[in-house]
C-alpha cells in the first residue's frame, strides 16, 4: 500500500506497474513518467499521445575513477511494462509479441531497484545498483503556482538528477539526457550556450513534413557539459549500439555534427529518429552530493482540428496560447534556467501546503492526483488564453469535445487554485456557446464562433453557468466582472422558462424543471426530478443575489418567488421519505408523445451522426413504457445542487434532516465496499475485490426496466461531490469510506494513479475532488462582502484554504488561530471560525487590530488587506 513519505506518496510492488506521471503546463501538453524512470507519454503535440516513446529519449549515468569506468546504466529502475505486448498498431519487430517497446531500453544496463515517490506537482525516483558507486535521484516537476497561470503554463518539464557518492573515493559522474528529434526525418540539431546554460534545439528541416510544425530543446545548466549533436547514422540497431559503446567509454561522448544531406538513411524504419544527448560532468568527494539540472521545452504553437470536418470560410488551425508568448523552445529554455529557483520555490511552497497538512491522507491523495489532468491534452489554452477542454483522453485523440459544461460542472478545482482560467470558461460560454434563446450549446465548437453544437441545451450545464458565474463573482470580491457580464448571465437563466425554450423547463413559473430535460448522461428526463431541479433552485438562489446587487429588485422577487415555490413542491413531491426520486408515470407516453416534432441526436465513434425521433427513442413497444428515466431510483447525484451551494456559500437549498436522510440512503444502497456481486452492464471503471458508489440503485427493489444509462457505472467524479457533501453534513466517516475506496483503484496497480478514467483518461470530472478541500476546512469565501469563513472539521491542525485573489494556511491550536497568506492579497471585514468564540485579542504582523465585535467571529472597525507573508493571530 502507498505510504506518505517528505516527497510525497510511495508506491512499490505492483503499485509501479500503472503509474505515468505528466511532467509540463496548463494547455501546454506534458511528459510522462514512469515509476522506473522512463519518459514516456510524450502529448506535447497537441494531442494526446498515450504509451509512446520519443525515440529512445532517456537520461543516463556512469561513474569513474582515475579514468577509468565503473559503471554505466541508463537512469531507469526495473522494468514495469508489459513483456511481450507492446503496441498493436507499432511497426516493424515492435507490435505485439516482439517484446518490449525499443523506447523503454529495457535491455540496455539499469538499476536493479527504485523508489517512486509523489504527490502532483512532484516526484521524486531514487536508485540502486549494487554495482553503481552512487546513490542517484531523479527529480521532476511541473510549474505549479495557484494564482500564476501564466507561469504555471509553461511548455517545459523541470528535471533534476542528484548524485550522492557514498564510496571511500572521489569519482566522476557523467548524466547524459538523450533526446530524440520527434520531427524523425531532415533533423536540424542546432547548438546553443549562453547565460550559463547549454541548450541542443532539435528542430525539423524545410523538405521535412514537420517544417513549421513546431521544435523542442534540451538545456542544461551545469559547469561542465558536453555536447553530442547527433547519435550516429545508421541501419537496423546501429544507432543504439553505437551511442552506448561510446557512453561506456571514460569520458565525454564524442562529438558529432552531420551536415544536412551526410549520414545513412535509416531504411529499416526500425529507429526513424535523430537523436543528441547532453552530458554533465561532476566531480564529488566521499560522502559529497551534487545535483544537475536539465529542462525539456518545446513549441509547437499551432493546434489541428483533427476530430472533426472544419467549414472552408474558416482555419483549421488555432494558435497555442504559449505560442504567443514564446518565440521557439531556446526562449522557453532561457526563461525556465533563469527562473528555475524561484519557479521550484512557489511549486514546492503549493506542494508541501497540501502534503504538510493535517488534511487525511486520502484527501490530499484524492485532491493532488486529479490536478495533473490540468497538463495533458484534456486542456488548451486558445490564442488570447482562454481555456478550452476535452471531458477525457482517447489514446491519440481528444474524448468528448468542446468544455461541456455539464461534465466541466464537477470541477472544482480552477475557481480557487486559477481564477482567471475558470472565468476565462464563463466568458467563452457567453461569446461562443449563446444562443440567440439564451440557451447555451453544452459543447463549444471550434474554430470559434462557426456554430453550435447539434443537441439541445442541458439542464444541468444550463444551470450551473449561473451557479458558477455566482462562485466567481463571490471568490473574486469582482462587482465589475458581474456588470460586465450581467446580461448574458439574465439570459441564461431567462432561457428556464422562455417562450424560445423548445424543451419546455418551466414555462408556467413553477421553480420546478419540467418537459424535456437534456442531461450529463447522455439522454432525456421527462418528469420532475430532484438532480436537475436542485440545479434550477440553486442556481435561483444565486441569481437572487446576483440581481440584488445589479439593482434589478424585480428579478431578485421572482426568483426568490420561483426558488421558494421550488423548494416546496421538490420537499412535498419528489421526497418519498428515504430519498429523493422522480415523479413520473412510465406508461404515459403522452410525456414524449409532446416532444415527437423534436428529434434525438445519436453520434457513433467513427463521427457519423443519426437523428431519430424523440418519441421513437424513449419508448418501449415490448414493455409499454418509457426508458432512460429514474423513476424511483436512488442517484448519487439525486440532490447535486445542494453540493453545489454549499461549494460556493449559498447554503441550504432543502431541509436539512432530508437531506441528511436522502444522504443516508445513498450511502445504505449506492456505496459497495465490493462489486463482487454487482451487476453492470455498462462500462466497468470497478470491479471484483474493488468498491465504489453506484451511480444508481433502486432501493425498494421497483427498477424499471430499461433505466437512465450508466445507471450501475461508478464515476469518481461522482463519488468525490458525493463525499464532499457528506462533509458539508457533519458525515466525515461515511465520506472517507466513499474517498478512500474510490483511489483504493488507483493506486497503480490496476489504474494509473494520476489518470481517473470515465469517457477517456484524465476525466474532468473527476477534478471534484477539490471540493473536498473546501468542505473539509467548511471554507466560505465572499470578498464582495469581505467576508472569509472556516468550519474546520477538527480542532487542531494546519490546513490550505484558497480564495479568488489570495492563498494560504490556517492554523489551529487549542488556544488560537492563525491565519497566513502564502501568496496575492484579499480585503476582509470579517473573519469565522466556525465554533470557535470569544476572542482575547488579535493581532495582524503582531500589531493589535481594532474589532467591533470578537464574540461570533472577527468583525474590524477598518477592512483588513491582507497580503504574501501577512500574518494573523487570533487567541482565544
Amino acid at each position: 500500500m502507498t505510504r506518505l513519505t517528505s516527497q510525497g506518496f510511495s508506491y512499490s510492488g505492483d503499485e509501479r506497474r500503472n503509474i505515468n506521471f505528466p511532467v509540463g503546463g496548463i494547455g501546454a501538453g506534458s511528459i510522462g513518467l514512469s515509476a522506473s524512470g522512463r519518459l514516456t507519454d510524450w502529448e506535447i503535440f497537441n494531442r494526446p499521445n498515450k504509451g509512446k516513446f520519443n525515440g529512445m529519449s532517456h537520461f543516463a549515468i556512469k561513474a569513474e575513477k582515475d579514468g577509468k569506468v565503473i559503471d554505466a546504466r541508463v537512469l531507469n529502475g526495473p522494468y514495469d511494462e508489459g513483456h511481450i505486448v507492446g503496441h498493436y498498431k507499432a511497426k516493424l519487430l515492435q507490435g505485439f509479441g516482439h517484446g518490449t517497446q525499443h523506447g523503454a531500453l529495457a535491455g540496455m544496463p539499469h538499476f536493479s531497484s527504485n523508489t517512486f515517490d509523489a504527490m502532483f506537482p512532484c516526484a521524486q525516483l531514487t536508485f540502486g545498483h549494487e554495482k553503481f558507486p552512487g546513490k542517484p535521484t531523479l527529480s521532476v516537476f511541473s510549474s505549479f503556482a495557484p494564482h500564476n497561470s501564466e507561469e504555471s503554463s509553461l511548455p517545459v518539464a523541470f528535471y533534476t538528477v542528484s548524485v550522492e557518492n557514498d564510496t571511500e573515493d572521489a569519482l566522476d559522474y557523467y548524466i547524459s539526457s538523450v533526446m530524440a528529434n520527434p520531427a524523425g526525418e531532415e533533423a536540424r540539431h542546432h547548438l546553443h550556450e549562453a547565460d550559463g546554460h547549454t541548450v541542443l534545439q532539435l528542430k525539423p528541416g524545410q523538405k521535412s513534413k514537420f517544417f513549421d510544425q513546431g521544435e523542442i530543446a534540451i538545456g542544461c545548466d551545469a559547469e561542465q557539459v558536453s555536447c553530442q549533436q547527433y547519435w550516429f547514422r545508421g541501419d537496423w540497431f546501429d544507432s543504439l549500439t553505437v551511442y552506448w559503446d561510446e557512453f561506456k567509454r571514460p569520458g565525454f561522448l564524442p562529438a558529432r555534427v552531420y551536415e544536412h544531406d551526410a549520414g545513412t538513411p535509416n531504411k529499416t524504419g526500425l529507429n526513424p529518429f535523430d537523436h543528441g544527448t547532453l552530458t554533465a560532468k561532476i566531480t564529488l568527494k566521499p560522502g559529497e552530493k551534487r545535483e544537475v539540472r536539465f529542462a525539456i521545452t518545446w513549441h509547437y504553437p499551432e493546434q489541428e482540428i483533427y476530430w472533426r470536418k472544419v467549414d472552408e470560410q474558416y482555419s483549421d488551425k488555432i494558435k497555442n496560447y504559449y505560442g504567443t508568448q514564446w518565440q521557439d523552445s531556446v526562449a522557453v529554455q532561457k526563461f525556465a534556467f533563469e527562473h528555475w529557483q524561484r519557479l521550484q520555490q512557489q511549486t514546492f511552497t503549493f506542494r508541501n501546503s497540501l502534503l504538510n497538512s493535517s488534511l487525511p491522507e486520502t484527501i490530499k491523495d484524492a485532491v493532488s492526483a486529479n490536478l495533473a489532468s490540468l497538463v495533458t491534452p484534456v486542456v488548451m489554452r486558445m490564442e488570447d488564453g482562454m481555456l478550452w477542454g476535452w471531458e477525457g483522453l482517447n489514446d491519440a485523440t481528444g474524448s468528448c469535445e468542446g468544455s461541456c459544461n455539464h461534465v466541466w460542472n464537477y470541477q472544482q478545482a480552477l475557481a480557487f487554485l486559477f481564477p482567471d482560467l475558470e472565468r476565462s470558461l464563463r466568458e467563452g460560454e457567453y461569446k461562443y456557446s449563446m444562443m440567440a434563446s439564451g440557451g447555451l450549446s453544452f459543447r463549444q465548437i471550434l474554430p470559434l464562433g462557426s456554430g453550435f453544437f447539434e443537441i439541445t441545451p442541458c439542464v444541468d450545464g444550463q444551470m450551473g453557468s449561473v451557479i458558477k458565474a455566482y462562485r466567481e463573482w463571490k471568490v473574486s470580491g469582482d462587482n465589475d466582472w458581474l456588470t460586465e457580464h450581467w446580461t448574458s448571465i439574465k439570459k441564461v437563466m431567462n432561457y428556464a422558462w422562455s417562450d424560445q425554450n423548445s424543451d419546455k423547463w418551466d414555462p408556467a413559473l413553477t421553480g420546478v424543471i419540467n418537459g424535456r430535460q437534456h442531461h450529463t448522461l447522455d439522454m432525456e428526463l421527462f418528469a420532475p426530478n430532484s438532480w436537475l431541479t436542485s440545479f434550477y433552485l440553486t442556481a435561483l438562489k444565486a441569481m437572487v443575489e446576483m440581481a440584488q446587487q445589479m439593482g434589478d429588485a424585480d428579478l431578485a422577487e421572482q426568483c426568490q418567488t420561483l426558488y421558494q415555490k421550488g423548494r416546496s413542491w421538490t420537499q412535498d413531491n419528489l421526497f418519498n421519505g428515504e430519498h429523493f426520486a422522480q415523479q413520473i408515470d412510465l406508461s404515459d407516453k403522452g410525456l414524449i408523445d409532446r416532444f415527437a416534432h423534436l428529434h434525438h441526436h445519436v453520434f457513433t465513434g467513427d463521427g457519423e451522426e443519426f437523428v431519430t425521433p424523440i418519441n421513437q427513442v424513449y419508448w418501449s413497444s415490448e414493455h409499454q413504457e418509457l426508458i432512460y428515466q429514474i423513476a424511483n431510483g436512488c442517484g448519487i447525484d439525486q440532490i447535486l445542487g445542494q453540493w453545489h451551494a454549499y461549494v460556493t456559500g449559498l447554503g441550504d437549498i432543502l431541509d436539512n434532516d432530508k437531506v441528511d436522510k436522502a444522504l443516508d440512503t445513498i450511502y445504505a444502497n449506492n456505496y459497495k465496499p465490493s462489486l463482487w456481486n454487482h451487476a453492470n452492464p455498462c462500462r466497468t471503471f470497478a470491479l471484483e475485490d474493488e468498491g465504489g458508489t453506484c451511480n444508481f440503485t433502486w432501493p425498494n427493489d421497483d427498477k424499471q426496466n430499461i433505466p437512465v444509462p450508466y445507471a450501475e457505472e461508478i464515476f469518481t467524479g461522482f463519488e468525490y461531490a458525493f463525499a464532499s457533501l457528506l462533509i458539508y453534513r457533519g458525515k466525515v466517516e461515511q465520506a472517507l469510506n466513499i474517498v478512500q475506496t474510490a483511489r483504493a483503484r488507483y493506486t497503480g496497480k490496476r489504474r494509473n494513479p494520476w489518470s481517473e478514467i470515465e469517457c477517456g483518461s484524465n476525466y474532468v470530472r473527476s477534478l471534484s475532488s477539490f471540493s473536498l478541500l473546501t468542505a473539509w476546512t467548511g471554507q466560505k469565501v465572499d470578498l464582495v462582502n469581505g467576508v472569509l469563513g472556516f468550519d474546520i472539521q477538527a480542532s487542531e491542525g494546519i490546513f490550505p484554504w484558497f480564495s479568488g485573489t489570495a492563498w494560504g494556511e490556517i492554523k489551529l491550536t487549542s488556544d488560537a488561530i492563525e491565519l497566513s497568506v502564502l501568496s496575492g492579497s484579499l480585503n476582509v471585514k470579517q473573519l469565522s471560525f466556525g465554533n470557535r468564540q470569544g476572542f482575547s485579542s488579535v493581532m495582524l504582523n503582531n500589531q493589535t487590530c481594532q474589532l467591533t465585535s470578537a464574540s461570533q467571529g472577527l468583525a474590524f472597525v477598518e477592512p483588513l488587506t491582507l497580503s504574501t507573508g501577512d500574518r494573523l493571530v487570533a487567541l482565544i
